[in-house]
């Protein structure tokens, strides 16, 4: 497939993240996708997106990737101001395992991974331990 003119309008945008998965979804296998820039592939002349990516575990590092027009329909634009901070599925570790999987929750904030958990504040009366 090559494509011809401009970056088509429902592609990655850069600066934006994009998440492929979704909270039901164990978190190895929800995706993150920071777009640095979008770029056409010199040989196949598809448009190409190219950034940092990474998993929902907590402890999961960033590491370069890349996507091509023929993927972005399976990733969702991830809104900057979604401040939910929930968790749906925390029995993938054994560590953070409660009674609550399965359903959102929250657990405390835990020491080196900022973000990760905590009160969540788009749902302050999300059960679990505050």
């Amino acid at each position: 497939m090559r494509s011809t003119g401009a970056v088509p309008e429902e592609f990655f945008v850069p600066g934006s993240t994009y998440v492929l998965g979704h909270g039901f979804t164990a978190p190895e296998d929800v995706r993150y996708f920071l777009v640095e820039h979008v770029m056409r592939h010199p040989e196949r002349g598809i448009w190409r997106a190219v950034g940092w990516e990474r998993t929902s575990l907590p402890e999961a590092s960033w590491h370069g990737g890349f996507h091509d027009e023929d993927e972005f329909k399976d990733w969702t634009a991830r809104l900057p101001d979604d401040p939910c901070t929930c968790v749906t599925h925390c029995d993938q570790d054994p560590a953070t395992a409660c009674s609550l999987s399965g359903i959102r929750h929250v657990h405390p904030a835990l020491p080196g991974r900022p973000g990760a958990y905590g009160p969540c504040p788009e749902h302050p009366d999300a059960p679990g331990d505050h």
